[in-house]
């Protein structure tokens, strides 16, 4: 600091000893313990804020009554407290923050009314989140009695004996889901579909009701007040709010945190008995329902609700445990301050912060920040996908609002100005602001995207023999088991054929017939009836050999030398197989390849690197990575699934959908009761002998490369531009 500014700093902080403070009248004070100390809590109800401040500073504020200087209120805490009291510079410090935050005022302030103008601010504030077009915020009603006589009435829920039932309860769902997990992922893979829209939202807006009325249940229940709730509105879909600020009140900061998080322990309570239900119910309807409960008052809630970055549940959560009250306030504070310091380059003074660490508060802020920038962006990309003209408009409302109105008001404050003495340095700004935007559209324009293109694939074999039933018959005896290895001519099955055997033994029962009448008329010397006796028995042996041959193939053997593959071969035992039915497969060890699947989008690359060297990940047991040529990539796309499994209801990647069956499919074909919701292109890469035999068909994984995708500004665009539409389309299907 130079000698002007510290002489300056000095004549400063002599002016404030000297100054007269007034404590705002309409703040309320309460004794709590905080930290194991003793503290007073300010409320702040016109901004619906609270702060805290220890016992010393409590005895040094209550002296701010506008008569008395701030260097006698130090002299007097001192007189009171003795080693106890604040210094004056921690005196001075606590003055500078309590005028920030516009808790107090001077003379000088009082003069330009800045109470009227922090009352002024805030309202402007809530009116601007009122009329944000994205998500609008109302205030309906005062909810305290009707949230008072739930809590007589169900607060017991909230007790410490149904917590550890709560515990039991959600233990039992995690086990179920985990133990079912490929069924759920199939699940969730239906979940958007056009059919389940309507029944998902309404699931999801009737566990945010409970949400918010067992956060006001809590707070009712710990002797706080809920002075308001309303409905906020997110894309136009209405969420209700309940206000439980007084609960800042309450001594115990672990009754806050449960407060808080009263929300999330009933919507997950909710969520692990439809879990429950989920993994017990058949197939339909209720099971359908129950899975949408199970998703939205989990996976949904965990993510937003328990996301500190938000100011939801889980932020309120960590500054009660970290005991960092306004953490979000205080880091926006430090992200002005440094704005104003090295962008616009104003000696502006670090924001005071009385709790804390500078280095949490700061990197809170920086985290909350960017995901801010996401969230927004995320919001105005649904509105204007889901809602096609209207969300344009929301879009562009809300860009304005969030955008464009902000950058407006820097450039005012920068070239303009306001009644402040001191300006911002408009060449550093706009030198930093050039040199940012020349940047990033340099960084758009020409820094490639190396990007990682990668598809589901399968080991599997490349020689692959379908055993089918030349014949009908029921299946009898089966002499393999699915994975055992089997030699050429091995016997696979026998099947039994009654009618089969009753015409052979017709036929030849005729053929003793047709013999007998021939050795009597060749006696008789009737010739012309011979004959017709001898064409007789040449046609019935033609077909007792066929016949014959028939019954040869009621064993079914095998062609060649490999590994036996099929499902549920037991289950065919005493069944009837019609003619061409297919029993199992037979895989030659010898001789795999890896099936991958690629997606419309990423068919010119894979194509382009036909003959070419490409990364093989695979799970389980043998080779786990190595290198291997993509020999062809099939350029029909189709919605059959080459091996089931790819599907989600498998465990698979791939999201599939029910498919009606029809009679024309082959039989190998009525097998497979799924299909891929989105076609993909078939790619075949080449295996060696060693990684042939070293892995195992159907062994899972994928195959990848590295390439360059054009430009980060491309990239962006033509993935968003892709989106849009992709959404835009599901959306007019369903």
């Amino acid at each position: 600091m130079s000698g002007e500014s510290l002489q300056q700093y000095h004549y400063s902080t002599v002016e404030l000893a000297n100054s007269r403070l007034t404590l705002r009248n309409d703040l309320t004070f309460h004794l709590q313990e905080y930290g194991n100390e003793p503290c007073y809590l300010i409320e702040d109800e016109l901004n619906s804020r609270f702060f805290r401040i220890g016992v010393a500073e409590y005895c040094f504020v209550s002296m701010l009554d506008g008569s008395t200087t701030v260097g006698d209120a130090v002299a007097r805490t001192a007189n009171e407290l003795g080693a106890k009291a604040i210094s004056e510079q921690d005196a001075i410090t606590l003055c500078k923050w309590l005028i920030e935050s516009n808790l107090a005022t001077t003379s000088a302030s009082s003069s330009s009314d800045r109470l009227y103008e922090s009352f002024a601010e805030s309202k402007k504030r809530k009116t601007l989140a009122s009329a944000n077009p994205v998500t609008p915020k109302f205030k309906l009603l005062n909810p305290d009695r009707m949230l008072g006589a739930i809590n007589r009435a169900f607060g017991w829920l909230l007790s410490v004996p149904v917590f550890f039932v709560w515990m039991v309860v959600v233990a039992c769902a995690v086990y179920h889901v985990w133990s079912q997990w490929d069924h759920a992922t199939g699940a969730s893979s239906q979940v958007f579909a056009a059919g389940n829209w309507m029944w998902l939202t309404i699931s999801w807006l009737a566990l945010k009701l409970i949400h918010e009325t067992a956060h006001g249940v809590a707070c009712k229940r710990f002797g706080g007040d809920v002075r308001s709730a309303g409905v906020v509105l997110i894309v136009l879909i209405p969420l209700p709010f309940v206000d439980v600020t007084s609960s800042w009140r309450f001594n115990s900061k672990w009754q806050r945190i449960f407060v808080a998080a009263a929300g999330m322990y009933a919507e997950v309570f909710i969520a692990s008995i439809a879990a429950l239900v989920w993994a017990w119910a058949d197939p339909g309807v209720l099971k359908t329902q129950a899975f949408n409960i199970v998703l939205a008052g989990s996976v949904t809630t965990l993510f937003f609700n328990a996301n500190p970055l938000m100011r939801f549940d889980g932020y309120y959560m960590l500054t009660d445990w970290l005991e960092l009250p306004n953490l979000a306030t205080r880091g926006q504070q430090y992200l002005k301050w440094a704005g104003k310091k090295y962008y616009l380059g104003m000696e502006a003074r670090s924001p005071v912060n009385p709790e804390g660490s500078t280095k949490t508060i700061v990197a809170y802020a920086i985290l909350a920040f960017i995901w801010r920038i996401v969230i927004c962006a995320g919001l105005i990309i649904l509105a204007e996908s889901i809602l096609f003209g209207l969300g344009a408009v929301l879009a562009i409302a809300a860009l304005a609002l969030w955008v464009l109105w902000p950058v407006i008001k820097l450039f005012k404050f920068v070239f303009i100005g306001n009644e402040t003495s001191q300006r911002p340095s408009a060449i550093r700004f706009c030198l930093l602001t050039s040199l940012l935007v020349s940047g990033g559209w340099s960084f758009a324009t020409f820094a490639p995207w190396h990007a990682r293109i990668s598809a589901p694939a399968i080991v599997d074999y490349s020689e692959l023999v379908v055993l089918r039933t030349p014949v009908g018959g029921f299946v009898r005896e089966i002499h393999v088991k699915p994975d055992q290895h089997v030699e050429e001519g091995d016997l696979i099955a026998r099947l039994e054929n009654v009618e089969l055997e009753s015409e052979i033994q017709r036929v030849r029962i005729e053929i003793e017939t047709a013999q007998l009448k021939a050795r009597i008329n060749k006696q008789e010397d009737n010739i012309p009836q011979w004959q017709i006796e001898l064409n007789s028995l040449e046609a019935l042996q033609k077909r007792l050999t066929e016949l014959s041959g028939h019954w040869s193939q009621l064993e079914l053997r095998s062609t060649i030398s490999g590994q036996v593959i099929a499902e549920d071969l037991e289950n065919l035992k005493d069944l009837y197989v019609a003619p061409g039915q297919m029993i199992c497969s037979i895989g030659k060890e010898g001789s795999k390849e890896v099936h991958a699947l690629v997606s419309q989008m990423d068919f010119e690359r894979f194509s382009s690197r036909e003959g070419e060297e490409v990364d093989v990940h695979l799970t389980g047991q043998g080779i786990g990575h190595f290198e291997a040529t993509l020999l062809r990539v099939n350029p029909g796309a189709k919605l059959q699934l080459p091996h089931p499994a790819f599907s989600s209801t498998n465990g698979g990647p791939l999201p599939v959908r029910y498919r009606t069956t029809d009679e024309s499919f082959d039989s190998a074909e009525r097998q497979l009761a799924y299909e891929l919701v989105n076609p993909r292109f078939l790619a075949t890469v080449s295996l060696g002998n060693a990684e042939s035999a070293d892995l195992r068909a159907g062994q899972p994984g994928f195959i990848s490369f590295r390439t360059t995708r054009g430009t980060v500004g491309d990239v962006l665009a033509h993935s968003l531009s892709n989106w849009l539409q992709k959404m835009r389309d599901k959306m007019r299907k369903d």
